[in-house]
């Protein structure tokens, strides 16, 4: 069963020795087990794991070299344009990275978009696209932040406990006392855990996606 943030405050409160929480306050303990959620989940991406990942769509315009990403982005992990068909005769091709001193060395003329230079909140494609095109953005989201203690967090359920254990060294640090080897040990275990598993997960559900202009461009 999945734990809540009430289940995670509850296990952080009694490892830190303070089980009624008079000395560590709920709301700090909320915002070092969101910390932690954090955390956990650039663990998660940085070692290839795909739990994060979903697609969505959207449209590149004629004459428009820059988008707004969506507000939730995180990371992009792949970023394709449909250069012809429709459907499953959809025909597309990836769009190469690149930094933002090399987009500079890419003459601005129009074309089919090739590379991509991700700036901030804001991604920027090379050539400046000659038509409407439409766009797939595989992307990790940024994970929310767990604001009741119904809230289940948005991890794999195996390492929801691994969350405690970080906000527990929180609370450790904040009392200026070195953590205890019992909450070390399990760091430790989860860590090489969290490296042992190379389970791929299904990311095929896309999410719901709605483009609009703005400022900036198009975002998705």
């Amino acid at each position: 069963m999945s734990q809540t943030r009430g289940d995670l405050r509850t296990l952080v409160l009694s490892w830190l020795d303070d089980p009624n929480g008079t000395y560590f306050t709920a709301p700090q303990v909320n915002v070092w087990l969101n910390n932690a959620q954090r955390e956990l989940q650039k663990l998660l991406i940085n070692q290839g794991e795909n739990y994060y990942v979903q697609r969505m769509s959207g449209t590149l315009v004629d004459g428009t070299d820059t988008y707004i990403l969506p507000t939730d982005f995180k990371k992009s992990h792949k970023l394709e344009v449909v250069v012809s068909g429709t459907g499953v005769t959809e025909q597309r091709q990836t769009l190469s990275p690149v930094t933002y001193m090399q987009l500079d060395q890419i003459a601005q003329v129009s074309g089919v978009p090739s590379v991509v230079c991700f700036k901030r909140n804001a991604m920027i494609v090379r050539p400046i696209p000659d038509d409407s095109y439409t766009v797939y953005l595989h992307q990790s989201y940024q994970v929310a932040d767990m604001t009741s203690d119904s809230d289940i967090p948005d991890v794999p359920q195996d390492y929801s406990e691994y969350i405690a254990v970080l906000a527990t060294i929180d609370g450790f640090m904040k009392d200026q006392r070195p953590p205890s080897e019992f909450i070390l040990g399990k760091k430790t275990t989860y860590e090489k855990t969290l490296l042992a598993d190379s389970e791929k997960r299904d990311v095929s559900a896309p999410r719901m996606v709605v483009s609009f202009e703005s400022g900036y461009g198009p975002i998705f």
